[in-house]
Protein backbone atom coordinates (compact mmCIF):
# COMPACT_ATOMS: atom_id res chain seq x y z
CA UNK A 1 0.00 0.00 0.00
CA UNK A 2 1.28 3.41 -0.62
CA UNK A 3 -0.10 7.05 0.51
CA UNK A 4 -1.97 7.60 -2.74
CA UNK A 5 -4.20 5.27 -1.63
CA UNK A 6 -5.09 1.57 -2.56
CA UNK A 7 -4.05 -0.09 -5.69
CA UNK A 8 -6.56 -2.40 -5.77
CA UNK A 9 -9.42 0.09 -5.15
CA UNK A 10 -7.78 1.53 -9.04
CA UNK A 11 -7.62 -1.22 -10.11
CA UNK A 12 -11.56 -2.53 -9.53
CA UNK A 13 -12.45 1.43 -10.58
CA UNK A 14 -10.39 0.27 -14.26
CA UNK A 15 -12.05 -3.46 -14.34
CA UNK A 16 -15.38 -1.40 -14.05
CA UNK A 17 -14.66 0.79 -16.47
CA UNK A 18 -14.16 -1.70 -19.08
CA UNK A 19 -10.98 -0.09 -19.30
CA UNK A 20 -8.70 -2.87 -18.06
CA UNK A 21 -10.62 -5.30 -20.29
CA UNK A 22 -11.54 -8.02 -17.58
CA UNK A 23 -14.94 -6.89 -17.34
CA UNK A 24 -17.67 -9.34 -18.17
CA UNK A 25 -18.47 -10.00 -21.38
CA UNK A 26 -21.07 -8.12 -23.01
CA UNK A 27 -23.92 -9.77 -23.27
CA UNK A 28 -23.94 -11.77 -26.87
CA UNK A 29 -26.28 -10.46 -29.73
CA UNK A 30 -28.02 -14.02 -29.51
CA UNK A 31 -28.93 -12.88 -25.66
CA UNK A 32 -29.88 -9.47 -27.15
CA UNK A 33 -32.38 -10.82 -29.78
CA UNK A 34 -34.14 -12.87 -26.90
CA UNK A 35 -34.69 -9.73 -24.18
CA UNK A 36 -36.51 -8.29 -28.13
CA UNK A 37 -38.36 -11.39 -27.82
CA UNK A 38 -36.48 -13.14 -31.69
CA UNK A 39 -35.22 -16.39 -31.86
CA UNK A 40 -31.79 -14.60 -33.20
CA UNK A 41 -31.01 -10.79 -34.34
CA UNK A 42 -31.70 -11.89 -37.98
CA UNK A 43 -34.07 -10.75 -40.54
CA UNK A 44 -36.84 -13.83 -41.56
CA UNK A 45 -39.52 -15.96 -39.70
CA UNK A 46 -39.72 -16.10 -35.92
CA UNK A 47 -41.64 -18.12 -33.74
CA UNK A 48 -43.06 -17.03 -30.35
CA UNK A 49 -42.56 -20.51 -28.00
CA UNK A 50 -43.99 -21.39 -25.05
CA UNK A 51 -42.14 -23.01 -21.70
CA UNK A 52 -41.98 -25.98 -23.17
CA UNK A 53 -40.58 -24.87 -26.34
CA UNK A 54 -43.70 -25.42 -28.69
CA UNK A 55 -44.39 -22.76 -31.76
CA UNK A 56 -47.60 -20.88 -30.21
CA UNK A 57 -47.09 -17.75 -32.42
CA UNK A 58 -45.26 -16.56 -35.49
CA UNK A 59 -43.81 -13.32 -36.89
CA UNK A 60 -41.73 -11.54 -39.80
CA UNK A 61 -38.98 -9.14 -39.30
CA UNK A 62 -37.87 -7.50 -42.17
CA UNK A 63 -35.09 -5.58 -40.77
CA UNK A 64 -32.93 -5.59 -38.23
CA UNK A 65 -29.45 -3.44 -37.09
CA UNK A 66 -27.17 -3.38 -34.12
CA UNK A 67 -24.27 -1.00 -32.85
CA UNK A 68 -21.29 -2.00 -31.37
CA UNK A 69 -19.85 1.26 -29.26
CA UNK A 70 -16.67 1.74 -28.02
CA UNK A 71 -16.36 4.73 -25.86
CA UNK A 72 -12.55 6.01 -25.82
CA UNK A 73 -11.01 5.30 -22.18
CA UNK A 74 -14.64 3.60 -21.49
CA UNK A 75 -16.56 0.60 -21.51
CA UNK A 76 -18.25 -0.51 -24.50
CA UNK A 77 -21.83 -0.90 -24.76
CA UNK A 78 -24.56 -2.46 -27.56
CA UNK A 79 -27.79 -1.43 -28.79
CA UNK A 80 -29.89 -3.49 -31.34
CA UNK A 81 -33.34 -2.54 -32.72
CA UNK A 82 -36.01 -4.46 -35.01
CA UNK A 83 -39.31 -4.43 -36.80
CA UNK A 84 -41.81 -6.99 -36.78
CA UNK A 85 -44.66 -8.04 -39.06
CA UNK A 86 -47.20 -9.59 -37.06
CA UNK A 87 -48.50 -13.12 -38.75
CA UNK A 88 -51.52 -15.66 -38.41
CA UNK A 89 -50.09 -18.80 -36.90
CA UNK A 90 -51.92 -21.47 -35.80
CA UNK A 91 -55.01 -19.01 -35.61
CA UNK A 92 -53.44 -16.67 -33.18
CA UNK A 93 -51.88 -13.43 -34.98
CA UNK A 94 -48.97 -11.29 -33.40
CA UNK A 95 -49.03 -7.69 -33.15
CA UNK A 96 -46.65 -5.55 -35.41
CA UNK A 97 -44.23 -3.45 -33.51
CA UNK A 98 -40.81 -2.13 -33.45
CA UNK A 99 -38.35 -2.33 -30.36
CA UNK A 100 -34.71 -1.37 -29.47
CA UNK A 101 -32.62 -3.39 -26.85
CA UNK A 102 -29.43 -1.44 -25.06
CA UNK A 103 -27.01 -3.44 -23.25
CA UNK A 104 -23.54 -3.05 -21.12
CA UNK A 105 -21.61 -5.56 -19.38
CA UNK A 106 -23.88 -4.77 -16.08
CA UNK A 107 -27.18 -4.63 -17.43
CA UNK A 108 -29.74 -4.24 -20.07
CA UNK A 109 -33.40 -2.61 -21.22
CA UNK A 110 -36.22 -3.22 -24.03
CA UNK A 111 -38.09 -0.31 -24.77
CA UNK A 112 -40.77 -0.29 -27.70
CA UNK A 113 -41.00 2.59 -30.53
CA UNK A 114 -43.41 4.09 -32.09
CA UNK A 115 -40.41 5.41 -34.94
CA UNK A 116 -37.27 3.72 -35.43
CA UNK A 117 -34.59 7.02 -35.44
CA UNK A 118 -31.43 4.93 -35.58
CA UNK A 119 -33.23 2.81 -38.94
CA UNK A 120 -34.03 6.65 -40.11
CA UNK A 121 -30.54 7.56 -39.99
CA UNK A 122 -28.55 4.61 -41.41
CA UNK A 123 -31.34 4.58 -44.30
CA UNK A 124 -30.23 8.26 -45.46
CA UNK A 125 -26.42 7.45 -45.42
CA UNK A 126 -24.01 8.05 -48.06
CA UNK A 127 -21.98 5.43 -48.65
CA UNK A 128 -19.81 7.17 -50.77
CA UNK A 129 -18.58 10.10 -48.99
CA UNK A 130 -15.48 11.11 -49.83
CA UNK A 131 -14.68 13.89 -47.37
CA UNK A 132 -11.11 13.72 -45.86
CA UNK A 133 -10.60 11.89 -42.50
CA UNK A 134 -8.43 12.30 -39.38
CA UNK A 135 -9.29 10.38 -36.19
CA UNK A 136 -9.40 11.45 -32.78
CA UNK A 137 -9.54 9.50 -29.45
CA UNK A 138 -13.36 9.89 -29.28
CA UNK A 139 -16.12 7.42 -29.82
CA UNK A 140 -16.25 4.83 -32.93
CA UNK A 141 -19.27 2.59 -33.57
CA UNK A 142 -19.41 -0.52 -35.63
CA UNK A 143 -23.07 -0.78 -37.28
CA UNK A 144 -24.46 -4.23 -38.75
CA UNK A 145 -27.57 -4.33 -40.88
CA UNK A 146 -30.17 -6.43 -42.36
CA UNK A 147 -32.92 -6.29 -44.12
CA UNK A 148 -34.58 -8.33 -47.17
CA UNK A 149 -32.25 -7.53 -49.79
CA UNK A 150 -29.00 -5.89 -47.86
CA UNK A 151 -26.54 -7.36 -45.44
CA UNK A 152 -23.49 -4.93 -43.81
CA UNK A 153 -21.46 -3.83 -41.53
CA UNK A 154 -19.18 0.05 -41.30
CA UNK A 155 -17.24 0.76 -39.01
CA UNK A 156 -16.66 4.62 -38.29
CA UNK A 157 -15.62 7.10 -35.53
CA UNK A 158 -15.48 10.79 -34.74
CA UNK A 159 -17.92 11.60 -37.07
CA UNK A 160 -17.59 14.82 -39.60
CA UNK A 161 -19.69 13.94 -42.30
CA UNK A 162 -23.22 15.22 -41.92
CA UNK A 163 -25.49 11.80 -42.16
CA UNK A 164 -22.80 10.08 -40.21
CA UNK A 165 -23.47 13.00 -37.39
CA UNK A 166 -26.95 12.49 -37.61
CA UNK A 167 -26.81 8.67 -37.00
CA UNK A 168 -24.19 8.95 -33.77
CA UNK A 169 -26.54 11.62 -32.47
CA UNK A 170 -29.82 9.04 -33.08
CA UNK A 171 -27.97 6.05 -31.54
CA UNK A 172 -27.14 8.53 -28.79
CA UNK A 173 -30.55 9.67 -28.30
CA UNK A 174 -32.15 5.95 -28.33
CA UNK A 175 -29.33 4.85 -25.72
CA UNK A 176 -30.12 7.63 -23.87
CA UNK A 177 -34.09 6.86 -23.92
CA UNK A 178 -34.08 3.43 -23.09
CA UNK A 179 -31.43 4.38 -20.34
CA UNK A 180 -33.57 6.73 -18.84
CA UNK A 181 -37.37 5.04 -19.46
CA UNK A 182 -35.79 1.80 -17.85
CA UNK A 183 -34.59 3.99 -15.05
CA UNK A 184 -31.57 1.35 -14.35
CA UNK A 185 -28.29 3.05 -12.85
CA UNK A 186 -25.80 0.82 -14.78
CA UNK A 187 -27.62 2.09 -17.96
CA UNK A 188 -27.94 5.74 -16.87
CA UNK A 189 -24.27 5.75 -16.17
CA UNK A 190 -23.07 5.17 -19.86
CA UNK A 191 -24.61 8.63 -20.72
CA UNK A 192 -22.03 10.17 -19.04
CA UNK A 193 -19.65 8.08 -20.66
CA UNK A 194 -20.97 8.70 -24.22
Amino acid sequence: MTDRGKPEELFVELEKRGILGLSPPLPSWDDMANLLEMERLGIGNHYVRDADRYRVASFSVPRVWSVEVHPFGRAVWRLAGAKGIGEEFRGVKTSDWTKAVLATHEDSAVLVLDEDPVAQAIGALDLLDGSDFSSLDGIAFRVTLATMSLTATCEFSNPRHGPLLALEREILDLARTIAVSSGKRTLLSILNEA
